[in-house]
């Protein structure tokens, strides 16, 4: 979790921190008056019997976490502290295994009281978090000293860091928030925090226990929170709860009932094509309108229903049949009483409970997905709810998508709305130090003094023989309270301190800046119900064999290739967390299927290949797949050649983990080859050594052993090995002529010439479904003549014994490439070649090259997931031993831009819009996001060379609706517009703080707008 946080911290003194919450001249309307600061301090020092001249006076060291949460606890039963709210403690009720959900307590409206049980969690319900701890720096998640960053450098430190993330995230996931407060009670000191999804501003440390005036802090902040709006908050008031006797909630319940026309989303021949149902074919008859007899519903889904028997009985024609997955996710959505919610999306009214999907990482996009019900329609629909990094000039994701859909581009999600979310922005990229509008300011400390060792030293003095109570009375209130409010004026001119100069750090790239953003479509994932990882990529590892999984790379590489070719449009984020799988009903003569195919999704980073400048400050990609060209060259464009090895790269991903193999266990070649890194001499991220390893040798490899999938015989003749190897040796050959070309072409470019150094230096030192599958017309090899530019695999043989010559003689005796080498590296700037491949290898009527004949694939070749339980470590450690210069330095505006270390939470740093996309009830898909997202295979943010990045200040919040397309279905077949479904996005806005360079761009909620990528 720490990796999510790093450098994502701005330091403020809790004075402005509450200026920015409440204006500032009605901070002294909420400060308590002196005499009751002196009753609450001194009821909490009384209750942690450290009251002086107390009985069995305790020492503060020998107190427990629990001693000061039981305190607060019957303080604010007592005396009440937070107005409107009342405490309650779930420090005792933790989920076994999961110490990272036990939280301290938590604040929660009045209203709740009686559904809130005290010792008990409620994440959906929570105001204001409270995380307790017994004391002492060690327990504190940042570091105050002027001489370090505000990161925690301290182990236990890190890992209360992690706690708190994740509190925070759990409530990010369970309610619809736009940021977080929470109170950290770290013994006699308490902290605030600000949460949001680009960072955390956090107050300096006081003591509310030893002093009044610390005492009158704490109780100014939580009457300034009780005075603002819920969405000051940080409460997202576009979401409108519904109440349970509303007609929006009762009819989530019958459309939750399903349909006796459900259909069976799993691949199968339809024995009874009479049984299925028009809306799987015909999209005119996939919905119900409003105010028919058919359907009789309230215009407004939150009108309170009276006559719910009339209003919402179910009849046969009244709830639209949906796919069973897409069902089962609805019914889950809005089991065990889970909130539910009324959405606008454009001119669309969605209503949705708990999220199906939600990215992993506290700082990034905070992707969710939500199956919703379209109230117009009544359909299911696939509502996307993200924060988008917003550039000025980069283009919203939904507004990419219906340029795509307009073109026929196939296999990708339909859009049906889109839009920003209102004015949402995060916070903490507004303090960018450098391009932010605004600036942390030069307050002094809040003013305390330590009453209570006065008061110590006076019960010292006093006669030892007399008795001392059990309780102890308020003190008389001796000295006036400090007034931090002409303290304030005296500093007004005053530069930035010394102390928040550990503000000015640069953000992850997944982190910074966001905005919200809606995009609804219709796609409804379809997730592996055999994996237990609870990985974001599930989706995608939902095949059921081999050929299958094949096939749908090959379905969502085309279109890629449309997409590129028709639109000018290439993706640059291919990766297992950007594929899904659609369940589509097709023909083939008289025979009704329902058939997976791959769509590939999240559009977001995709860039026109007429925009030649850079964007983002930063790679954009996912860590895991990127090509090693480009984790090589950050500074290169992404290519199609880089975005085929991507589409290798999840090829083997979900390979290795899932397809039987001779491997017993994988969890150190998944570290190697996917989510590892090596590091050059100036301290960069370079490729992992396995991928290095595998595109050397042309063969797969962790490095030691190649990696060979079994038949049941326990044969290695598995069609994966020679398609695997095949693709491997194109992209070797690609890589012997870059290593060419780059050592004997003029650079201009020390960091280029760095790189190719590196490269040559690593290249001297590494030695269950349907099983006929649909193929397309573009990738059909031409019979008999060939592509006079693309490579066979005769071709790559000849080439590969060239390179075991070179590589015995050593990098420096690199030897020029054969016209055949180049021809096959040439082959690799179109989709031609690899699709022929992957064509061959499907074609039952093909011998592929390298096999005697047409591929024999096994129908059950899919075991059990590998990476259970599997945690990358953290590469945060990593970055902290290779001397790097501080923080504080590396935020000079005349910084050199240095390579940035790979983002761990997904996304670019950039400020970003929210927004909601729908997709629409013909594309229900099968959701997939890469396990490691955003643990593992979040997205690597790289810097990218050319002009300097032009981001803009403000940005919001964006919705879209999508609906996947049926491009590549049979013309003769029937529609699959009721086949998947309806996405929504939802972004906002974040900035993105760089290494020496902030990079901010801003995101919209609430206009149109666009969807955004993972979270």
């Amino acid at each position: 979790m720490l990796s999510d946080a790093s450098d994502t911290s701005i330091a403020m003194r809790v004075f402005q921190l509450l200026g920015e919450m409440i204006a500032i001249d009605l901070i002294e309307k909420n400060m308590p008056t002196r005499e009751h600061s002196t009753k609450v301090e001194w009821a909490f020092v009384s209750n942690l019997r450290i009251a002086p001249g107390q009985q069995q006076m305790r020492k503060e060291s020998d107190l427990s976490e629990s001693d000061y949460s039981a305190a607060w606890h019957k303080v604010d039963r007592d005396i009440g502290l937070l107005p409107g709210h009342f405490l309650s403690l779930s420090d005792k009720y933790a989920e076994k295994n999961k110490p990272q959900q036990k939280i301290g307590g938590a604040f929660y409206i009045d209203e709740y009281r009686e559904s809130v049980l005290d010792g008990s969690r409620n994440w959906t319900r929570m105001g204001l978090p409270v995380e307790f701890k017994r004391g002492g720096t060690g327990l504190d998640p940042f570091d105050d000293r002027p001489s370090h960053n505000l990161d925690p450098h301290v182990d236990e430190g890190k890992e209360v860091r992690g706690q708190v993330m994740s509190h925070v995230e759990h409530v990010f996931g369970d309610q619809h928030r736009t940021a977080v407060y929470l109170l950290f009670v770290n013994g006699p000191l308490f902290r605030v925090m600000r949460w949001d999804h680009s960072g955390v501003i956090v107050s300096e440390p006081i003591d509310y226990l030893h002093s009044v005036d610390g005492t009158t802090c704490l109780l100014t902040f939580l009457n300034c929170y009780a005075a603002i709006s819920p969405a000051s908050r940080g409460i997202d008031t576009t979401a409108v709860p519904l109440s349970e006797g509303s007609c929006g909630w009762q009819r989530m319940d019958v459309v939750a009932g399903g349909s006796e026309y459900d259909l069976d989303y799993n691949e199968h021949d339809i024995e009874d094509a009479s049984k299925v149902h028009d809306a799987f074919v015909d999209p005119s008859k996939g919905s119900v309108s409003l105010g028919t007899d058919d359907c009789v519903l309230h215009q407004d889904p939150t009108t309170r229903c009276t006559h719910p028997t009339t209003c919402h009985r179910s009849y046969p024609t009244d709830v639209v049949p949906e796919f069973t997955h897409a069902r089962k996710y609805f019914q889950d959505s809005i089991a065990d009483g889970h909130p539910r919610y009324m959405i606008k999306v454009g001119d669309m009214t969605l209503l949705v409970g708990r999220p199906m999907f939600q990215a992993s990482g506290l700082i990034g996009r905070g992707t969710r997905g939500f199956v919703a019900l379209d109230w117009q329609s009544q359909r299911l629909v696939f509502l996307k709810d993200s924060w988008r990094p917003y550039y000025e000039g980069m283009q919203e994701e939904g507004e990419i998508i219906e340029k795509l859909n307009k073109a026929g581009v196939p296999n990708i999600p339909t859009v049906l709305a889109h839009g920003d979310v209102e004015e949402q922005e995060t916070e903490t990229s507004n303090y960018s130090p450098l391009t932010g509008p605004k600036r942390v300011k030069p307050y002094p400390v809040w003013p305390v003094r330590n009453d209570l060792e006065a008061r110590v030293k006076e019960v010292k003095c006093q006669s030892p023989k007399k008795p001392l109570p059990s309780t102890v009375a308020v003190p008389d209130v001796e000295y006036p309270l400090i007034d931090p409010l002409t303290a304030h004026a005296s500093l007004t001119t005053v530069s930035s301190p010394a102390l928040l100069a550990a503000a000015t750090l640069p953000l992850p790239s997944e982190g910074a800046g966001p905005s919200a953003e809606y995009v609804a479509s219709l796609v409804s994932p379809v997730h592996d119900a055999c994996s237990t990882s609870g990985s974001s990529d599930d989706g995608a590892m939902a095949f059921k064999s081999g050929k299958q999984w094949v096939s749908i790379i090959l379905d969502c590489m085309k279109a890629h290739m449309r997409a590129y070719n028709d639109c000018g449009y290439i993706h640059r984020d291919v990766s297992a967390g950007n594929i899904l799988i659609q369940p589509v009903v097709v023909r083939e003569g008289n025979q009704l299927s329902v058939y997976w195919q791959g769509i590939l999704t999240d559009w977001e980073l995709a860039k026109h290949k007429d925009v030649q400048h850079a964007w983002e400050p930063d790679r954009a990609g996912t860590w895991d797949y990127m090509s090693w060209n480009l984790l090589s060259y950050p500074g290169d464009p992404v290519r199609i050649a880089d975005e085929l090895e991507a589409f290798l790269h999840v090829l083997i991903y979900g390979s290795v983990r899932f397809i039987f193999h001779d491997f017993t266990t994988i969890t150190s070649f998944m570290y190697s080859y996917f989510h590892g890194f090596t590091v050059d001499d100036n301290g960069n991220f370079a490729c992992p050594p396995a991928k290095i390893s595998s595109l050397i040798t042309g063969s797969l490899t962790d490095g030691d052993h190649p990696i060979k999938f079994v038949m049941a015989d326990g044969s290695t003749d598995h069609p994966l090995n020679a398609l695997i190897g095949t693709l491997l040796a194109l992209f070797k050959v690609r890589y012997q002529v870059l290593q060419w070309k780059k050592t004997h072409t003029p650079q201009t470019s020390t960091r280029r010439e760095a790189a190719a150094a590196r490269l040559a230096a690593a290249s001297s030192t590494v030695s269950g479904g349907h099983q006929k599958r649909r193929l397309h017309d573009e990738f059909r090899r031409p019979r008999p003549a060939a592509q006079p530019t693309s490579a066979t695999p005769m071709d790559v043989d000849s080439s590969a014994q060239m390179s075991q010559e070179s590589g015995q003689k050593g990098i420096r005796e690199v030897q020029p490439p054969t016209e055949d080498m180049l021809k096959t590296a040439a082959s690799l700037e179109n989709h031609f070649t690899i699709g022929v491949i992957l064509q061959d290898f499907l074609d039952p009527d093909c011998t592929p090259e390298g096999l005697k004949g047409p591929a024999e694939w096994p129908s059950n070749d899919k075991g059990p997931d590998r990476l259970v339980d599997y945690m990358p470590s953290d590469r945060a450690p990593v970055t902290e031993n290779l001397q790097r210069p501080p923080k504080r330095l590396r935020t000079d505006t005349n910084t050199k831009q240095v390579q940035a270390e790979p983002s761990t939470s997904g996304s670019k740093t950039a400020r970003q819009p929210r927004s909601r996309r729908i997709v629409a009830p013909s594309d229900r898909t099968t959701r997939s996001k890469d396990s490691t997202l955003p643990k593992d295979s979040r997205d690597r943010g790289l810097p990218q060379s050319g002009p300097p990045t032009k981001a803009t200040s403000r940005g919001r919040g964006a919705r879209t609706a999508t609906r996947a397309a049926n491009g590549s279905a049979p013309a003769a077949g029937p529609s699959n517009s009721r086949t998947t479904q309806a996405v929504v996005t939802r972004t906002r806005t974040r900035v993105n703080f760089q290494n020496g360079r902030v990079g901010r761009s801003s995101s919209k909620r609430g206009g149109k707008g666009k969807a955004s990528a993972r979270g």
